[in-house]
């Protein structure tokens, strides 16, 4: 019995010593600070023992090996060969070799004795840290889209033979770059060439077919046309501006527009030059100018449509583009253009610019277009005032007209519909428009 207790006492201490020799072994391998221990490798390929400076060298290696690496992007288009170079590729050099140096000598003993003994026995790999140009990456994969829509457009109507059409919607698609650079950051890693097939997500449009063709519309119901001097090209470019942004509206049953709310601020952020407009009665240059013209032919198309005013102001002159009590003028956050739509049907509202005219049509289902006629009449007419102002350079008595001065007006217009034998009279806002002063001259 002694010599099986003496046998097993040898073998628990030979147990024991080789327990320690494992646990130790690692600390022992590689103890000095500046040398990476014992299993670390970069990407496969063996650090131990190597200094700060050895470890980086072997990163601009690994990374003159990826920049000649060749991946080949399959899109729509056809196929595109890109290597490491033409991405961009860098790599942290500094970064990565302290990452390398850090193995097993962060955190808690525990932590740090985990870590030598996973890296002596079984090793353990430090990823060099790199980037390359997204991107560059993204323009590539866009260039191999080819037909590939990149724009959701929605479904629309058409304007053809004075009725408008629908026409359908279209998906677009965008890269999938997420995914892509998934792919291309593994190839890069594991240094191999490879064919990487580039997936497409789908951009879906906002409206759809089928829900303009439940509106019914199909038909002319109104349309009103003015006329601009299209030499005046920032003034042009702003009634485009405005008109663009109301093409194609849909007018619900039931619902409200506001003019300043679908068209947006008349700022230069947002795109508008300026041009004159009606300031405190004088004509100024001003952001925006040319929008009321805009306003204006919405509003005489709406009125011919039998749509319902809910706000509308005359300007304080009046203007040429319209006849006196037909205008509307609008200034966002203060004066607005609004109009309702009480039937149980839905409108649409088309505008163009061609040339030298600007036209609104307003378009809903068979059936709803009514017989409209608008009149104005000169209620009262407003002299202007005289102003006499003595000037240098004139004789006494002498008196020049600097400036003729205009009457002022108010205007009264009714809207009359038929519907069959039913007439239906209604009075629109009055109109006010303000003389302006006739100023003389004289010498003193």
């Amino acid at each position: 019995m002694g010599g099986w207790k003496k046998a097993g006492l040898l073998m628990l201490a030979f147990v024991f010593l080789a327990a320690v020799f494992t646990a130790v072994l690692p600390y022992l391998a590689v103890s000095a600070p500046e040398r990476v221990i014992i299993g670390v490798r970069l990407a496969g390929k063996d650090l131990s023992a190597c200094r700060r400076e050895e470890v980086k060298a072997a990163v601009v290696e690994w990374k003159q090996e990826r920049e000649r690496l060749c991946l080949t992007l399959l899109g729509p288009a056809g196929r595109r060969t890109v290597r490491g170079r033409d991405l961009g590729l860098t790599v942290d050099e500094e970064k990565t070799a302290a990452a390398a140096l850090a193995v097993g000598r962060r955190g808690p003993w525990y932590q740090r004795w985990w870590w030598r003994q996973k890296a002596y026995w079984r090793r353990c790999d430090v990823q060099p840290l790199f980037h390359f140009q997204k991107e560059t990456l993204a323009r590539m994969a866009r260039e191999l889209q080819g037909d590939l829509p990149a724009e959701p457009r929605d479904a629309r109507f058409v304007e053809v033979k004075g009725e408008v059409k629908v026409e359908g919607e279209r998906i677009g698609y965008r890269p999938d770059l997420t995914k892509l650079v998934a792919e291309v950051e593994r190839a890069l890693r594991e240094g191999r060439e490879r064919e990487i097939k580039i997936s497409y997500l789908p951009l879906y449009p906002e409206v759809r077919e089928e829900k303009l063709r439940r509106t019914g519309i199909r038909e002319l119901v109104a349309e009103y046309t003015t006329r601009f001097d299209p030499s005046q090209t920032d003034r042009v470019y702003n009634i485009r501006m405005a008109a663009k942004a109301l093409d194609n509206l849909l007018i619900g049953p039931g619902e409200t527009i506001s003019f300043n709310e679908k068209v947006g601020p008349r700022e230069e952020e947002k795109g508008y030059r300026k041009a004159p407009v009606i300031v405190n009665d004088e004509i100024v240059p001003g952001t925006g100018g040319g929008v009321c013209q805009v306003s204006s032919t919405l509003y005489n198309a709406v009125l011919l449509a039998g749509l319902e005013i809910k706000e509308r102001t005359s300007h304080s002159l009046p203007v040429a583009y319209v006849p006196p009590g037909r205008d509307a003028t609008v200034d966002f956050g203060r004066i607005d253009l609004k109009f309702a739509n009480p039937t149980r049907y839905w409108f649409l509202v088309k505008t163009r610019v061609e040339g030298d005219t600007l036209q609104v049509k307003i378009f809903g289902p068979p059936g709803t277009r009514e017989e409209v006629t608008i009149f104005s009449e000169v209620v009262e007419v407003i002299p202007p005032e005289v102003v006499v102002k003595v000037e240098k350079g004139l004789r006494p008595g002498e008196v020049r007209v600097k400036e003729e001065g205009q009457e002022g007006m108010r205007v009264r217009t009714w809207r009359v519909r038929r519907r069959g034998k039913e007439e239906i009279r209604e009075e629109l806002p009055l109109s006010y428009y303000h003389p302006r002063p006739r100023i003389l001259v004289t010498g003193s």
